[in-house]
C-alpha cells in the first residue's frame, strides 16, 4: 500500500480494481490490483443508466490476437 492510499480521501472514496486475464489456450492467468479514486464510465447510448454503465465496465471481455493480446507463456 502506498502512503497516498492511507489518506482520509482514499479511505472514504478509494478502492481497488482487480483485473484478471486467462489464456484460453494454455490456461495461464495474469492478475493485477490497481488503486483508484474514480471510475471512467461510458454513459453513451450503450448505457442508459449509471448501473448499466457500471455493468459494462466490469463485464468479461474476450481478448485475442485481433485485439492485440498475446499470452506471456
Amino acid at each position: 500500500m502506498r502512503i497516498e492510499e492511507t489518506t482520509v480521501i482514499y479511505q472514504l472514496f478509494g478502492g481497488s480494481l482487480q483485473s484478471q486475464v486467462k489464456c484460453e489456450k494454455c490456461g495461464n492467468v495474469n492478475s493485477s490490483l490497481e488503486s483508484f479514486l474514480d471510475l471512467n464510465l461510458d454513459l453513451s447510448q450503450n448505457a442508459l443508466s449509471v448501473e448499466e454503465a457500471l455493468m459494462n465496465f466490469v463485464r468479461i471481455e474476450k481478448l485475442d490476437e485481433s485485439t492485440g493480446y498475446r499470452c506471456d507463456k
